[in-house]
């Protein structure tokens, strides 16, 4: 019945087709600025080393973007939304000509780092906006939906981008990326009072989502799964070549790891109810799995064996998501969720950065050396956290602490 009234609600209909929207560009982000890179400077260094400054741009800006969508009613929080969508738009139109016309890189760097920066914010605005315009059973319901099309949309973002750059200009897919912009804002603009929940209580003066020691694996577990997936899309045009394959084919291979990531994240909903253990420690043993399985893709001799790693190690990317989700709730009360939320997703686009610069050092030079690294590294750092964080010293400093 929840589900029912849920498919009757035009304010969500709306906003799942803006969040839609709103994720194309990032998931487009790091295979397009690869391209571009090719594309202007004839290396995919340069193309990996654009992505980190998208990522990083956005993995700086979101905490305090999203700060701005807090400080602020209902309507001035569509109205700001909108307002961000609409000048995103233009600056991916400006970088699409930028790319297309062959400008200096430092143009090109500087533009990248405003489409990062000038939608940051959004998800977190989107989520507020969710949070205030459902009730409780229906929003469970509501976050399940969403996070069954967020796979379908990392998957066919990277199918787009492939069919985009068949054409040889990946500033048609900044185009792409600017129309995704401006539909959101389109919608956003007509949510008006949609999620006016009452405030919460402010965190005291000296306390922060920051200082809570039970928080910080889950902001580790955030950067190394960034690391992983930022390094793995950043490192695939080149690999392909390397493979013999065509380089334009890199979305259908990021695709792959999104088909992973859904049949992992069916899995674990089955599976929940039997899982014991800690989530933030349950987190980190995927990931370690997520590394020991996307290894091997480093070894393989032709581009269609790379599917199988790549399906393999996907599996747990979903399941990395929700149970460092869940083990952020655990650990800090609710006064500090959302502080703890943008800076975990800040700590992924710090991770995505990482990955993209681990790969345009080492791309040029081997590109399945540069795999090798962005899926193992993540694993054995993850692998050693987790054995300090059962020390029992360690494991008594380090407890949730949601119930304060």
């Amino acid at each position: 019945m929840t589900t029912v009234s849920l498919a009757r609600d035009r304010d969500w209909w709306r906003w799942s087709a803006a969040v839609g929207l709103v994720r194309i560009p990032p998931a487009m982000a790091t295979l397009t600025l690869a391209f571009a890179g090719r594309y202007v400077a004839d290396s995919y260094a340069v193309g990996a080393a654009l992505g980190a400054c998208f990522a990083l741009g956005e993995a700086v800006s979101a905490p305090w973007r999203g700060k701005v969508l807090d400080d602020c009613t209902a309507r001035e929080r569509t109205t700001r939304m909108t307002r961000a969508l609409l000048v995103s738009a233009a600056v991916f139109l400006a970088l699409a000509c930028a790319v297309w016309l062959k400008l200096p890189l430092v143009v090109l760097f500087a533009l990248t780092a405003a489409c990062a920066v000038l939608p940051a914010g959004l998800p977190g605005g989107y989520r507020a906006l969710l949070t205030g315009m459902l009730d409780p059973a229906r929003l469970r319901a509501a976050f399940g939906w969403d996070a069954a099309v967020l796979e379908v949309e990392w998957f066919l973002a990277p199918l787009l981008l492939t069919l985009v750059l068949l054409t040889g200009q990946p500033a048609l897919a900044m185009v792409v990326m600017a129309v995704c912009a401006l539909g959101a804002a389109a919608i956003t603009r007509r949510m008006g009072d949609v999620g006016s929940a009452p405030a919460e209580p402010a965190a005291p003066a000296g306390r922060g989502a920051w200082k809570s020691p039970a928080a910080w694996p889950t902001y580790l577990t955030s950067v190394l799964l960034g690391v992983a997936e930022g390094g793995l899309v950043a490192v695939l045009p080149a690999l392909l070549v390397v493979l013999s394959a065509q380089a334009a084919m890199a979305g259908v291979f990021a695709a792959a790891l999104s088909v992973g990531s859904f049949l992992g994240g069916v899995l674990l909903a089955v599976s929940a109810s039997r899982l014991r253990g800690r989530a933030v420690d349950r987190a980190d043993v995927a990931l370690v799995l997520m590394g020991l399985l996307l290894f091997p893709a480093a070894l393989v001799p032709t581009a269609p064996w790379l599917l199988i790693p790549l399906v393999a190690g996907g599996l747990f990317i979903a399941p990395v998501n929700a149970l460092r989700s869940e083990a952020l709730e655990n650990a800090l009360p609710l006064r500090l969720r959302s502080e703890g939320f943008s800076i975990q997703y800040g700590a992924h686009g710090l991770g995505v950065a990482a990955g993209s610069l681990l790969v345009a050092t080492l791309v040029t030079t081997n590109p399945k050396l540069a795999l090798a690294v962005v899926a193992g590294v993540p694993a054995l750092v993850a692998a050693a956290s987790l054995a300090v964080r059962l020390t029992p010293s360690v494991r008594r400093r380090v407890v949730p602490v949601a119930s304060e």
